[in-house]
């Protein structure tokens, strides 16, 4: 046992647990889950933290706080010395209740005859609660001090309004309560936000006292607007304050959340920012390997999460994960609302990495914080238990291998390359060159001089056979566009290899401008702009054709049939508000035409659902002219789009959803195998708990033709990929990736996943077309922020 509790070291941070409801836990004991290895914990039972609550951390004490019916005890507590400072009971009005979400402590509490204030924030009415403590107890302040702010923030509000337009949704919003949110301390200044102004207002709250340690003025003073980045799928987005007091620098981070599904929020991108105080400007960090953020959230009516973000020096060497073994700094760790997961987004690769914490009894505990605290509490209170539950032309491609070796081995490697083209006669060189294109091309030419002599630079456009030649031998490659970067990836799923390309103009002012990727096939990126417009884009030959303006805003989900090179090329679209419309590319005049589908109507005649379905149309298919779509899991079919004439127009349920064994969540993906009329959906549970693959069987009855989903145990030849604009399911180029479903996630060593219908498990390939490693769920696979895609290699 006490080998055990040697296993828990200053190094690392801790996850805190504890119940305050004894019916739940009448020990009163805390649980300690270090974060490098949190399949064991350590219960412990230190006198201070018995009933208390862990309200926030700062200047390295904790803030505690006891309620009870009449009042709530507060109380400051130091770790390291066990010191204890108890504050007068705050007493309780009738119909009062603890709504405190929010506080910081100006400075430590044991300054000799220095003030510290403790600043409470009630998160249902924009008040504040003040204790102003001395540690001079002839000065220190007896009585709690509660003020309203809301005619500060009512001034500060008008007061912007005189340098910034107010459109008409404002006015509207005007007698809204502004509320402060997140306080936090930097070099002696106390700041909190508000929503007053979009996207948020930092805020200063100056505090004033008298020589005899009296508050004497609060005033609140407008700074400078919150960060903000845009973001093309975002539904919501949440801000996290954090002052440290050891670099005296002040932090914003703000989070965007995917979806809202059982108060589960998912974040699917993450900006850290450092404000510049002389400038009053806040810049994105890129690259910082210094520290380690923790912030945690809560679903909505979810009042059990109180823990702050909370900053952490890049010294404790973090392994946070069950085993992910994430390195030192550079991190923010997001615990989501049920405390049952943990993402892990990091600042210089921009990936989120999933951990589970299933294994931990987080979701019934009333309190929950993260932090550093000396071992010796542990060992002296505690037990451990442990469970197991060149040419500029040239400059615009490169290629980089998922492989790494030291640079000895590179060393070597190089000089093995040189002699083995120095005994090629040139002209074998220059004869095997005929054979490569593309990519292949450009990495031979990349080798050494002679080869970049026997493979001169060459317009591709022009290369048509070549290129026809070798697209029938390619798959679909994982795309990411790196914006801040200006550049774009692309990485094949066998081999992870990873290839960059710098666009040229227009192209490039293309992809930094776009708003969002509505759609990828046939090697053609569908794209939206802010300005409503459509256009087409081929990233291999840099080739932009545009289309009209779509007639209706509020873009869902698109689809197109051939490439817009075909005379045959049409494009769907399905809106917000239920209608479809559809754009015929090369007959004709091209012009958007659109059909208004039937709603339920209520008794006002106000439009509440789709006779179908409220949920949105996804992954839209062509099968010849009809054109199929999920709608929350089930399959509809609209017949007759491009019909002049409306009254062939159809639209109608084919089958449901099949059900989910589980009751966890589950996406869908509907696909059409390339060369047959097969459909195909795909139903990934939460996290990858579950992936099973089913075909639309057809009975074909004269009289009452039926149609339902049939689960099937393989692909065959086949291979699908998956992501959120696109699902496609075309034939394997080779017999290794056939039979397997490729997701645009990666394993931690950086190479792609796949789940492979033979094994019933998530894989990768090794760089050498042979199968590694075998994980059972998406835990401790990651996924880039930016924005990605699967899109099919045309070079013409």
């Amino acid at each position: 046992m006490d080998q055990q509790k040697n296993q828990i070291t200053d190094e690392y941070p801790l996850l805190v647990a504890h119940n305050l409801d004894p019916e739940k836990d009448d020990t009163g004991d805390q649980i300690f889950y270090p974060l490098h290895d949190p399949m064991s914990h350590y219960r412990c039972r230190i006198p201070e933290l018995v009933g208390r609550r862990i309200r926030a951390t700062s200047h390295g004490w904790m803030i505690l706080s006891k309620s009870n019916p009449q009042d709530i005890e507060w109380s400051f507590w130091n770790p390291v010395n066990s010191k204890l400072i108890h504050l007068p009971p705050m007493i309780l009005e009738e119909d009062d209740e603890d709504d405190f979400r929010h506080c910081c402590l100006t400075s430590p509490p044991d300054d000799d005859g220095g003030n510290s204030i403790l600043l409470l924030m009630r998160s249902t009415e924009p008040v504040m609660v003040i204790f102003n403590y001395c540690s001079s107890k002839s000065q220190s302040s007896e009585s709690w001090i509660g003020m309203s702010y809301s005619e500060d923030m009512k001034e500060i509000k008008t007061n912007f309004e005189n340098d910034y337009p107010v459109d008409d949704d404002d006015e509207e919003e005007e007698e809204e309560e502004y509320l402060l949110f997140e306080p936090t301390c930097c070099n002696g200044n106390i700041y909190a936000w508000s929503t007053v102004r979009f996207p948020g207002l930092l805020i200063q709250i100056q505090i004033t006292t008298t020589m005899a340690s009296e508050i004497e003025e609060i005033e609140l003073v407008p700074l400078v607007k919150l960060p903000f980045a845009d973001w093309e799928n975002r539904i919501d987005d949440y801000y996290f304050l954090k002052g440290s007091s050891c670099k005296q620098q002040l932090f914003a981070i703000l989070l965007y959340v995917e979806e809202e599904f059982k108060k589960k929020l998912v974040p699917c991108d993450v900006h850290l920012f450092k404000l510049d105080m002389s400038s009053m400007k806040w810049t994105e960090l890129k690259d910082d390997d210094e520290s380690v953020f923790f912030v945690s959230f809560a679903a909505a009516n979810d009042d059990l999460v109180y823990s702050s973000p909370q900053i952490i020096k890049s010294g404790l060497g973090l392994g946070l994960g069950l085993g992910l073994g994430l390195g030192g700094g550079g991190y923010i760790h997001i615990l989501e609302g049920t405390r049952q997961v943990i993402y892990s987004f990091n600042i210089k690769d921009k990936t989120i990495t999933i951990s589970s914490m299933h294994c931990l009894d987080l979701p019934h505990c009333s309190s929950i914080s993260i932090w550093t605290m000396p071992t010796q509490l542990i060992r002296l209170h505690g037990k451990a238990n442990c469970k197991v539950d060149g040419d500029d032309d040239d400059k615009n491609m490169v290629r980089s291998s998922a492989t790494t070796m030291n640079d000895d081995d590179d060393d070597d490697d190089d000089e093995m390359k040189d002699d083995v083209m120095n005994n090629i006669p040139f002209d074998v060189l220059e004869t095997i060159m005929k054979f490569c294109v593309g990519i292949e091309y450009l990495n031979f030419r990349a080798t050494c001089k002679r080869c970049r002599l026997a493979a001169p630079m060459i317009q591709w456009s022009n290369e048509t056979k070549r290129l026809q030649t070798y697209s029938l031998v390619s798959s679909p490659w994982l795309m990411v566009i790196h914006k801040d970067q200006e550049i774009v990836t692309f990485t094949d799923p066998m081999f992870g290899d990873t290839y960059s390309m710098k666009p040229s103009p227009p192209a490039a002012e293309l992809l930094l401008s776009y708003h969002r990727i509505l759609c990828s096939r046939y090697g053609w990126l569908l794209l939206s702009f802010a300005d409503d417009y459509v256009a087409f884009f081929n990233p291999f030959t840099s080739e932009i054709r545009k289309l009209t303006v779509p007639p209706l805003n509020g873009l869902e989900s698109y689809s197109f049939s051939a490439p817009p090179t075909s005379p045959d090329c049409m494009v769907v679209a399905f809106f917000q508000d239920r209608d479809v419309s559809f754009y015929r590319v090369a007959s004709g005049e091209p012009s958007w035409h659109i059909i208004a589908l039937e709603h339920d109507l209520d008794a006002n005649n106000n439009v509440v659902s789709n006779p179908h379905n409220n949920n949105y149309f996804e992954f839209p298919v062509f099968c010849g002219e009809d054109v199929y779509t999920l709608c929350g899991g089930s399959l509809e079919v609209f017949r007759g789009i491009d019909s002049e004439d409306e009254n062939n127009f159809s639209w109608k349920r084919v089958v449901d959803a099949p059900r989910s064994t589980s009751t966890t969540r589950a996406k869908y993906f509907q696909t059409k195998c390339d060369g047959h009329d097969h459909h195909l959906l795909v139903m990934v549970e939460e996290f990858g708990k579950s992936v099973k693959v089913f075909k639309l069987n057809v009975e074909k009855d004269k009289n009452n033709p039926t149609r339902e989903w049939e689960e099937i145990d393989g692909l065959g030849r086949h291979a699908i990929y998956i992501c959120d604009t696109s699902c496609v399911c075309m034939d394997a180029k080779t017999p290794e990736m056939e039979n397997k479903i490729y997701f645009p996630r990666l394993h931690k060593d950086g190479k792609i996943l796949f789940y492979c219908l033979e094994t019933r498990m998530f894989h990768t390939f090794n760089g050498r077309k042979k199968v590694e490693q075998s994980l059972t769920d998406l835990f401790g696979t990651k996924q880039t922020v930016y924005t990605h895609v699967w899109i099919e290699p045309t070079w013409f």
